[in-house]
């Protein structure tokens, strides 16, 4: 039996799950409810019930989590309202974090039956109005006119950083002559949009890497955030978002209450902060969403406590051990568990480690799944326990990431830098670091990284767009020469780069022929201590990691 059916059965002979039956629109007082068994219970009342459930977790992390353990979950809408990671009464500006909070209202939106998880602060703040999500529209279509400068204005406007190469990031946009490619925000792949004279003749999705068209389209939405001088203020909680049938599960009621606690704290200095330069800075009260008044007037729903005290119904999840890469106490704890009839599951991260698992634990009845899930945990009264490979050999969860995911935090690459660093930037090449400096418009205000090119010409990256930014870091200790701005000199350096990377390739392919022709010592195959000791590797590998691994081992079993 599956992990999925040991919990769904688990949750389904539960006396809260029994009564929910019976009273879809009940208030229930729960505790012992957390981890993986709360995404699933989550998603088996949302099935009973219909309709939308919403999920609010203490933590911008829990909610990640219980997000994370309901990615499997294909055939109805699971969305997770982030958080914009800013401050109350911060200025607006259009980051990639606000056009996720977009993207995700808008699902929620158009959400018949579904769930929506959330952190308690992203609850609670500012949400963009529904006539921003609706107004805020750049829609293009085949046979419309065709005016770049004004697509490139008002993409400017909404965050949108204009370049001059391919668009292989997000929220960036290149014209060369007819052609205009946009990478919209929060949109998997970039549009094409060729043009005749002045008119839109092709719409198309198209490859980053090959450049090549992989779908024609009749039309292309582009979501824009920051367009015209009211876009800051078109703004509203999540109560013109909530509807009448609404269910709510609150989870950890006791962490909830010090999460409110604090922000209240925090917007009421800022509020002070606010008021000292706008007198007419509105009072937290009438842009935060009243949480303390709805949790105490919630009318249907489910309450779950950190701590068994007057509830009525209880669960017996709890967290899971960790053995810090003691591999022989693990056996003996789980040894001494199957003598007491307890079953035993194993979450693996990728069928590689497995395998692995499967080797290290062939003398032992336990069930190795791959899956991905946050945390391990444990169901007392089922004898179940359920450990993640990195809790067993103390490895750190680590995904492996897109390229368009690390400008998360912008600023940690920077926080080293001085004046008159060198830093490459991928389109314009090297230049030399100014400062970070706030630069404030009639419609905003943001952080730009000022560079100096040569000629004493600058380039003021927002700060959104920080990782298109490194550190120059030489090979010869030599001071390099600084580009120029719209001049040829940095393309012909990553061409010369390129050559270079061929010539290399062929030298090694003759190399490795050479190397064929050779016979040489075959080393033995992998033994328990060898797997052991890449089953206990701190990180999760990626495919690419894995199949260079392979490679290698083949390589030296080999006696070529």
């Amino acid at each position: 039996m599956t992990l999925e059916n040991v919990v769904a059965e688990y949750i389904k002979k539960s006396p809260l799950y029994k009564a929910f039956v019976a009273d879809r629109d009940g208030l229930f007082a729960v505790d012992g409810l957390d981890y993986y068994p709360l995404s699933r219970a989550s998603l088996l009342l949302s099935d009973r019930r219909g309709g939308r459930l919403f999920v609010i977790l203490p933590t911008e992390e829990s909610a990640k989590a219980t997000f994370e353990d309901l990615r499997d979950v294909n055939d109805r809408p699971v969305v997770l309202l982030r958080g914009n990671g800013k401050l109350l009464y911060s200025p607006y500006s259009a980051t990639r974090g606000e056009y996720e909070r977009k993207s995700a209202l808008l699902a929620m939106n158009e959400m018949k039956q579904g769930i929506v998880i959330a952190s308690l602060r992203s609850f609670v703040f500012p949400l963009l109005s529904e006539d921003a999500l609706r107004d805020n529209t750049l829609t293009i279509r085949k046979g419309d006119t065709f005016d770049p400068e004004a697509f490139a204005e008002a993409l400017g406007r909404a965050g949108y950083l204009r370049v001059h190469s391919n668009c292989n990031e997000e929220g960036t946009f290149s014209i060369r002559g007819e052609v205009m490619d946009v990478f919209p925000f929060s949109q998997d792949s970039p549009v094409r949009i060729y043009a005749e004279w002045d008119e839109v003749a092709r719409l198309a999705l198209y490859d980053t890497v090959t450049q090549k068209t992989t779908k024609d389209l009749g039309r292309v939405n582009i979501s824009l955030i920051g367009e015209g001088e009211d876009a800051s203020v078109s703004m509203t909680t999540i109560a013109s978002f909530l509807r009448k049938d609404d269910y709510f599960v609150l989870s950890g009621m006791e962490r909830l209450e010090t999460t409110w606690a604090s922000i209240e704290k925090e917007s009421t200095a800022r509020y002070k902060e606010a008021y000292r330069e706008d007198e007419n800075a509105p009072m937290p009260s009438r842009i935060l969403f009243p949480w303390k008044e709805f949790q105490e007037n919630l009318k249907k729903g489910i309450r779950i406590y950190d701590i068994q005290e007057s509830t009525n119904y209880h669960f017996s999840v709890s967290a899971s051990r960790s053995y810090f890469g003691n591999v022989t106490y693990f056996k003996d704890d789980i040894s001494s568990l199957l003598a007491a009839s307890w079953r035993i599951f194993v979450i693996a991260p990728s069928d590689v480690q497995k395998e692995r698992l499967e080797n290290v634990l062939r003398d032992y009845d336990v069930t190795i799944q791959v899956r991905d899930i946050s945390y391990g945990f444990q169901l007392e009264s089922e004898n179940v326990l359920v450990v993640l490979d990195q809790e067993i050999f103390g490895r750190r969860k680590q995904r492996a990431k897109a390229q368009l995911e690390t400008v998360s935090s912008p600023l940690d690459s920077f926080v080293e830098l001085k004046e008159g660093d060198y830093v490459v930037h991928v389109n314009y090449g090297i230049g030399q670091f100014v400062k970070i400096e706030r630069v404030r418009n009639s419609r905003t205000e943001r952080d730009y990284i000022k560079i100096r090119y040569s000629k004493d010409e600058f380039l003021y990256v927002p700060i959104e767009q920080a990782n298109l930014v490194q550190k120059y870091i030489g090979s010869d200790g030599r001071i390099p020469k600084l580009d120029t701005i719209g001049s040829s000199s940095w393309s012909k350096k990553k061409e010369k780069a390129i050559r270079n990377a061929e010539e290399l390739a062929q030298s090694l392919v003759k190399l490795y022929a050479e190397r064929q022709m050779i016979h040489g010592y075959p080393f033995a195959k992998d033994t328990d201590w060898q797997i052991q000791f890449e089953a206990s590797f701190l990180y999760s590998e990626t495919p690419d990691q894995l199949k260079c691994i392979e490679d290698i081992k083949n390589d030296m079993e080999s006696d070529r």
